[in-house]
C-alpha cells in the first residue's frame, strides 16, 4: 500500500492581502476616472497657472520669528526714485493686506481637490475567535476591502463648485490690487499736495515779512500808523503757523503711504514736483461704462452665484443611491481529514451594496438653500454693478469740473488777482490804500494759488478712482499741466 499524504502546511491558497488592497484601489480609481471624477476642469488648471504667475510676482512675507527683544523681525529698507509707478509697484509686491488676499486666493484653490475626493477604502480584519470548521478546513482570518462611490455628479459638480469660488477669490484679489493702487495714488497726491501748499505758504510769509518791513520804515517816517504794522504781524504769525502745522500733515501724509506701501516704518517718501494730470479720458464714456460693469468685484459675486448653482447640483445627487462594492478574503486552515480535496482553501468573496437616501426632503433643502445663496449673489452683483455705474458717472463729473476749475483759475481768477494785489501794493506806497486793502488782495491771491492745487489733487484722485473703476490705467485726452 502507498503511504498517504501528509497534511500541507504550506501557505493557504489564494490571493495576497497586496493584491487585494491592489484590486480594490485598482477598481475605485478606473471607476473614478470613467466617471470623470478625479479631474481638474479647465477653470481650475487656468486658476492654478495664473496664481504661480502671480506668486512670482510678490515679495516673500517676512520670517516669523521674532528676535530677542521680542520686537517683529525686521523689513529690508525700501528706497524710492518719487515717482507714483515706483510706489505702486512696491505696493503690489509688499503690502500686506494685498498678501493677505493672495493667501486666501491661494486657499481656495486647494479646496476642489478636498471636495473631489472619493470616499475612504476601508480595509477590516476579523480574527475567528473560535474557528469555524467547514468541510475544507476551520476558518481563522477574514481580510475585508470596501468602497463606495457616489452619484456620478456629486463629486464633480462639488469640485466645480469650489473651484469656481477660487476663481472668485482672484477677482477679489484682483479687485483688492486695483484698490491699493487707488490708496497709494491718493496717498501720494496728498503728499504732494502738501508740497506745493508749503512753498505757496512760505513765500507767503516772506511776502509778509518784506511788507512788514516796508510799513515799520512808514511808521518810523510817521506815514502810516502802529495798527497797519499790527496787523502785519497777526497776519505774519498767522502765516507762519499754518506752515508749521503743514509740516505734521507731511509725517501724518507720509506715515500713511508708508503703510499703504507696506514699506519699513521711517521709509522715507519723496515726491516728484510734476503736477497730476487734468483731463478726460479719451476713451468713449459708454465703453468705459461697460467695462466697470465688468469689474473684477461684480465677477466675483457672479462666479459665486455659479459656484452655488455647482453646489445645488452636488446636493441633487444625494438624492440618488451609492454603491459599494467589495471583496472578503477567508482564510482557511487545513482540513481535519487529510484525503480531503481542497484542503485549506480560502474564500473569497464579492460584495455588491446599495445606500438608498430616505431623507429625500432633506436634500432638497439643501439644494434649494444653494439655489437661494446663487440668486442672493446674482442680485449683489446687480446692486454692485449700478452703484459701480453711479460713482463713474460721479467721478466723470468731477474730472470735468476739476478741469473747468483749473481753467478758470490759471487763465482768469489767478492773473486778476495778481493784478489786483500789483495794484492795491502800489495804491499803498502812495498812500491811496491800507494795509488792510493790500492783506485782504494778497489772502484772495493766495487762496486762488490754494484752489488751483486742490483742483489738481481732486482731479488726480478721480482719476485714481476712474482707473480702479475700470480695472485698468486709462489715456487721458488733452492733459493740462
Amino acid at each position: 500500500m502507498t503511504s498517504a499524504p501528509r497534511p500541507t502546511t504550506a501557505t493557504p491558497q489564494g490571493p495576497s492581502l497586496a493584491r487585494i488592497v491592489g484590486r480594490g484601489a485598482g477598481f475605485a480609481l478606473g471607476c473614478a476616472l470613467l466617471s470623470g471624477l478625479g479631474c481638474a476642469g479647465t477653470t481650475e488648471l487656468e486658476t492654478r497657472r495664473e496664481l504661480a504667475e502671480v506668486d512670482a510676482l510678490l515679495a516673500p512675507l517676512p520670517a516669523e520669528e521674532e528676535d530677542t527683544a521680542g520686537s517683529p523681525p525686521a523689513q529690508e529698507e525700501a528706497s524710492f526714485d518719487g515717482s507714483l509707478a515706483g510706489y505702486q509697484a512696491y505696493a503690489f509686491a509688499h503690502s500686506p493686506d494685498l498678501r493677505a488676499s493672495f493667501e486666501a486666493w491661494r486657499a481656495a484653490t486647494y479646496r476642489p481637490d478636498k471636495v473631489r475626493r472619493m470616499p475612504e477604502m476601508m480595509i477590516s480584519y476579523s480574527g475567528f475567535i473560535q474557528g469555524v470548521e467547514t468541510r475544507v478546513g476551520p476558518q481563522r482570518h477574514k481580510l475585508g476591502i470596501q468602497q463606495w462611490f457616489p452619484w456620478p455628479t456629486k463629486l464633480k459638480a462639488a469640485g466645480e463648485a469650489e473651484a469656481l469660488a477660487a476663481r472668485s477669490a482672484q477677482r477679489e484679489f484682483e479687485a483688492h490690487a486695483l484698490r491699493i493702487g487707488a490708496e497709494v495714488s491718493n496717498a501720494y497726491w496728498r503728499l504732494w499736495m502738501i508740497a506745493r501748499t508749503q512753498e505757496i505758504e512760505a513765500e507767503e510769509v516772506e511776502l509778509l515779512r518784506t511788507l512788514t518791513e516796508l510799513v515799520r520804515v512808514r511808521v518810523e517816517a510817521s506815514a502810516a500808523g502802529l495798527s497797519d504794522l499790527t496787523q502785519l504781524g497777526l497776519r505774519l504769525t498767522q502765516a507762519e503757523d499754518r506752515l508749521a502745522s503743514l509740516g505734521e500733515d507731511e509725517r501724518a501724509a507720509s506715515a500713511a503711504l508708508v503703510r499703504a506701501l507696506g514699506a519699513p516704518a521711517g521709509t522715507a517718501t519723496p515726491v516728484r514736483g510734476d503736477p497730476p494730470r487734468v483731463a478726460v479720458p479719451a476713451t468713449d464714456p459708454q465703453l468705459l461704462r461697460d467695462e466697470v460693469a465688468a469689474h473684477p468685484r461684480i465677477e466675483a459675486l457672479a462666479l459665486l452665484s455659479g459656484s452655488e448653482g455647482e453646489r445645488a447640483r452636488a446636493s441633487r445627487a444625494d438624492r440618488y443611491p451609492s454603491v459599494g462594492v467589495g471583496v472578503d478574503w477567508i482564510i482557511t486552515g487545513p482540513a481535519l481529514d487529510p484525503m480531503m480535496t481542497d484542503s485549506g482553501k480560502d474564500a473569497l468573496i464579492g460584495m455588491a451594496a446599495l445606500k438608498v437616501p430616505l431623507s429625500v426632503g432633506a436634500y432638497a433643502a439643501g439644494e434649494n438653500e444653494a439655489r437661494a445663496k446663487g440668486r442672493m449673489y446674482r442680485a449683489r452683483a446687480l446692486a454692485l454693478r449700478n452703484y459701480a455705474i453711479a460713482e463713474f458717472e460721479r467721478v466723470m463729473a468731477e474730472l470735468r469740473d476739476a478741469e473747468r476749475r483749473l481753467s478758470l483759475y490759471e487763465t482768469t481768477m489767478i492773473p486778476m488777482a495778481e493784478t489786483s494785489f500789483q495794484a492795491v501794493q502800489s495804491s499803498y506806497q502812495s498812500g491811496g490804500a491800507s494795509v488792510a486793502e493790500i492783506l485782504m488782495a494778497e489772502r484772495e491771491l493766495l487762496e486762488l494759488q490754494l484752489q488751483t492745487i486742490r483742483a489738481r489733487v481732486d482731479a488726480a484722485t478721480a482719476w485714481a478712482a476712474l482707473e480702479e473703476l475700470v480695472g485698468h490705467p486709462v489715456s487721458p485726452a488733452e492733459e493740462r499741466r
